[in-house]
């Protein structure tokens, strides 16, 4: 994988499309054996507009996570609809970072992008990603395989060698996170927004 400096994204992974519905997420659950309907929901088709973080009721809501984008990267992001793991490709993570905290997911970008001089904490756009109860076990239990030394796909950094118990609230997601993302029978998985600040 060639190292890509902020911004300077691959001009080809704007134009890729959404994965195909074949490798969306399989997650079994009791209406698995209910009539598939013919299509995934969009974005667009949903009560005539795009889904919101309002979309998923508070009692569904598993957790609320943040992530700081490189403000370089921001329009790449919007226009994929999804987060792509190389653009972590030049900080050597194999994962992206997300964080229970806003302010420590500003301190996490300042560190991996120290390298940008003219960055300013002010310039780093926020995203707020959340998941439902059924999108956090999906993830949470995706074995990622030999590539990831079988990893789930999403799960909480911990630190070996750390003997004071002390949280991070530094959680890893392994490949490409979506802006928004359903489960085969249209269950709303995770669902992110841009916070202005």
């Amino acid at each position: 994988m060639a190292l890509q400096p902020p911004g300077q994204l691959d001009v080809a992974m704007a134009a890729e499309q959404a994965e195909p519905d074949s490798k969306r997420l399989r997650c079994e659950s009791p209406a698995a054996t209910a009539p598939q309907p013919a299509a995934l929901p969009e974005a667009a088709d949903m009560a005539g507009a795009p889904p919101t973080v309002a979309s998923l009721e508070a009692a569904d809501v598993a957790g609320e996570w943040y992530l700081s984008v490189h403000p370089e990267d921001v329009h790449a992001v919007k226009q994929r609809r999804a987060v792509p793991l190389r653009m972590y490709a030049a900080t050597r993570k194999t994962y992206i970072g997300l964080r229970e905290a806003a302010e420590a997911a500003d301190e996490r970008a300042m560190q991996l992008f120290s390298t940008d001089s003219g960055l300013a904490r002010t310039s780093l756009q926020l995203l707020k990603i959340r998941f439902s109860h059924r999108g956090f076990s999906c993830y949470a239990m995706r074995n990622m395989g030999e590539h990831y030394s079988f990893d789930t796909m999403f799960h909480k950094i911990t630190y070996r060698g750390d003997r004071t118990g002390t949280d991070y609230g530094a959680w890893s997601w392994h490949g490409d996170l979506p802006l928004v993302d359903f489960d085969e029978q249209g269950n709303l998985l995770m669902i992110t927004e841009w916070i202005d600040r």
